[in-house]
């Protein structure tokens, strides 16, 4: 047999500024054991010696191609190399990542065997910058619901069938983090996935990758975001992993991140306040909070510094225009926790305090207003939100028992 008697795969790599690293994923397509493959790296314009790199391969004709323009981020970049695939598997190699040398074989000869399978997938090992195993990837032999719960694919560990890819629209754009674990629900959701018990890639996790630059900020959020898109729920696994990761922020801080996402249904939210750009009110703050049936709002929680002077000064609370009771705020960093036990209508709720600075009037600056004391944060809290805030406090030890006792989410799969 040719080459050409065997299906052809197309590797695709996207590439900006990774000239330390490109060398070795392209030579570890070049190492495949399997004879019929082309190359694709589709480079976002890179300004390093990745360039003078690629040119260095030209010799390969038509098994390694090239483009180099500016473009809109890595799934971009995906979806370009997907546009010039001439093959019928299409395998993704990001620019710091390598294949084993049997990878593309393995998958190849799986899709023989399974042709119902639309992807296939293997095991794959985090390494550092000089190529040392840190650890396995959390894969998992292939179940639905498991996807849902989990990440538990090894991306430059999978192939894909081009029909599948194409029949899926592609890379979703919109993600910068989680497009891959995008496209594997999207997969799920249409084909069987397939797994196989052997390690094909290693991942590169440095300091430059976005692994370690973005996943607790931008990569988290994109994962709620497209488990909703896919399957109109989050996983209390996602859930607690987020958490973890975020082990040392208050538990407030979590809650804020999470508000976007019904994680505990339609949860109380504020629709408008009076408070300034700067974080500072005034004696009269309002606070709209819209709240939903199945959710009414259990307790409002007012974070705040009163830094104008050392004593504390009271403050009059009312909700819908009815008085509530009475607090005080005190000097320094302050939190009011007020319980409005109003079912599940909306609310107005209106903060009055007499004690207040202008100053423009005694020469602290030119500032006209009449000001109070400084507002950080105003979290509204449905019973269960609450009830989640009062677990955080006590650390992230019981929280994974909590969501598995109080959430129970039903992915549509």
């Amino acid at each position: 047999m040719t080459a050409h008697d065997y299906p052809l795969v197309s590797i695709i790599t996207p590439s900006f500024n990774q000239g330390k690293y490109i060398r070795e994923t392209i030579e570890s397509v070049l190492a495949q054991e399997y004879p019929n493959i082309e190359h694709i790296i589709i480079d976002g314009g890179s300004s390093d010696e990745t360039l003078g790199i690629l040119h260095s391969y030209s010799y390969l004709g038509e098994r390694f191609r090239f483009v180099s323009e500016p473009d809109r981020g890595q799934a971009h970049a995906i979806n370009k190399g997907l546009a010039m695939a001439k093959g019928s598997i299409i395998g993704w190699l990001n620019s710091d990542d390598t294949y084993m040398p049997w990878s593309v074989g393995k998958a190849v000869q799986a899709f023989h065997d399974h042709p119902e399978w639309g992807m296939v997938y293997g095991r794959g090992n985090y390494t550092d910058e000089h190529d040392r195993i840190i650890v396995a990837h959390p894969v998992e032999a292939f179940s639905k619901r498991r996807l849902f719960e989990a990440c538990i694919i090894c991306q430059p560990a999978a192939f894909i069938r081009k029909s599948t890819f194409l029949d899926v629209g592609g890379v979703d754009e919109s993600y910068y983090f989680c497009m891959d674990y995008d496209l594997w629900m999207r997969i799920a959701k249409k084909y069987t996935i397939g797994d196989i018990q052997e390690c094909l890639a290693h991942a590169k996790w440095h300091s430059e990758g976005k692994t370690m630059t973005s996943f607790g900020t931008t990569g988290l959020h994109e994962v709620f975001r497209a488990s909703l898109k896919n399957y109109s729920a989050i996983s209390n696994e996602l859930i607690h992993f987020f958490v973890t990761f975020h082990q040392d922020k208050e538990p407030l801080w979590i809650l804020h991140q999470m508000k976007p996402y019904p994680l505990f249904g339609n949860a109380p939210k504020i629709t408008a306040m009076n408070r300034y750009d700067d974080l500072w009110v005034s004696t009269h703050f309002n606070i709209s909070i819209e709240v939903a049936r199945e959710t009414p709002l259990h307790t409002l929680i007012v974070k705040g510094r009163h830094v104008i002077q050392n004593d504390p000064f009271p403050c009059s609370i009312y909700v819908n225009n009815q008085f509530y009771k009475n607090d005080v705020i005190q000097p320094g960093t302050f939190k009011l926790n007020i319980e409005i036990p109003w079912g599940s209508q909306n609310l107005d709720v209106q903060i009055d305090c007499y004690y207040h600075v202008i100053p423009a009037q005694i020469g602290l600056s030119s500032d006209p207003r009449a000001l109070s004391y400084i507002v950080d944060e105003v979290s509204p809290l449905s019973a269960k939100e609450y009830e989640f805030y009062q677990v955080l406090q006590n650390g992230t030890a019981h929280v994974q028992e909590w969501l598995s006792k109080n959430r129970y989410p039903t992915p549509d799969l």
